[in-house]
């Protein structure tokens, strides 16, 4: 920076031959050098990272040991002791952990879900403040969590409703049914309940392939809801009709669906599996043709393998071969 430098002009009573001081040592701006220079020297890149490391920087952890009634434990937290004594010196997930979670529209509120079947909801704020406050302020008690269900089932998957921000949609992996619960009403009971009906691989699969992993509400309609199924199947109920599925999209009778998720426009729907496949359908109609198919059922737009198209990347062809 210091050729942009311009001296000062010599002053009106300092004569031509004045002796001058000698020039200021200018501190180097490392950050215009670099912008000016296009260099990035190890130095630069050392004490930016570390400030980015410092940025993203786990702020504190707040371990799920909630109690349900009086001293007894929830179930998450049983189970995690259970699998800490039983399976010392090594990892083992079973029946432990948060499964997923979601915010609410406001980012007031944070649901999640454990894999021991606890359902519960954070005001953030109280968990934001209890950075600050003593030991005892950490989420322990019921203070700290707006609700608190408990289920014999475990739990895989949370959603908000976008159209009633009260309600939230869970699903487990271990039945066919979708579970709604209302957080303005304290009960572990849900307030509304949704299964699958007759479906088109209903006796291919065994029970342990009948459960659902994932959930989607349409953003414009809170009464319709999709669901990802191991059996081979997307599911979509409309709540006004029925409590049971009203639409089938079909893949694979192999195929395991992990999650689901819509397009912008509210219509087409995607859903993974655990092979690798994306599969898309639209609910409005397909290529295939409907006149032998059911009313309920609709057949895939596209399906496509995410390792073939990595594959197709020079790039990432070249480095995995190496």
């Amino acid at each position: 920076m210091n050729k942009f430098l311009v001296a000062a002009p010599p002053s009106a009573d300092e004569g031509p031959e004045a002796p001058r001081p000698p020039p200021r040592r200018w501190h180097r701006w490392s950050r215009i050098a670099v912008e000016l220079d296009g260099h990035i020297d190890a130095r630069f890149r050392h004490r930016e990272s570390r400030r980015l490391l410092d940025s993203l920087a786990e702020i504190r952890t707040f371990e799920h040991k909630y109690y349900t009634h009086g001293e007894e434990r929830c179930p998450t937290h049983v189970n995690r002791m259970i699998n800490a004594s039983t399976f010392a010196g090594c990892y083992h997930s079973a029946r432990e952990g948060v499964s997923a979670m979601e915010f609410d529209k406001k980012g007031i509120y944070l649901a999640s879900v454990t894999n021991s079947g606890c359902l519960t909801v954070h005001d953030f704020e109280t968990l934001y403040c209890s950075l600050y406050g003593p030991s005892c302020s950490l989420p322990d008690d019921s203070s700290n969590y707006v609700l608190h269900i408990s289920n014999s089932m475990p739990l895989c998957a949370v959603r908000w409703n976008p159209g009633n921000q009260d309600e939230i949609v869970c699903s487990s992996s271990q039945t066919d049914k979708v579970l709604l619960f209302d957080i303005g009403y304290i009960s572990s009971a849900p307030t509304e309940v949704l299964q699958k009906g007759k479906t088109k691989f209903h006796g291919l699969c065994s029970e342990s392939r009948k459960g659902l992993t994932d959930v989607a509400f349409t953003p414009d309609d809170k009464s319709r809801l999709f669901a990802s199924g191991l059996d081979g199947a997307v599911y979509m109920w409309d709540r006004r009709l029925s409590k049971t599925h009203c639409v089938e999209l079909t893949a694979l009778p192999e195929s395991q669906f992990t999650s689901v998720k819509l397009n912008m426009d509210n219509r087409t729907v995607f859903g993974a599996t655990r092979n690798g496949t994306i599969h898309v359908w639209d609910t409005r109609g397909g290529r295939a043709s409907a006149a032998f198919q059911s009313h309920n059922e609709v057949q895939p737009l596209s399906s496509v393998k995410i390792s073939r198209l990595l594959g197709k990347i020079a790039s990432l062809k070249v480095k995995f071969c190496r």
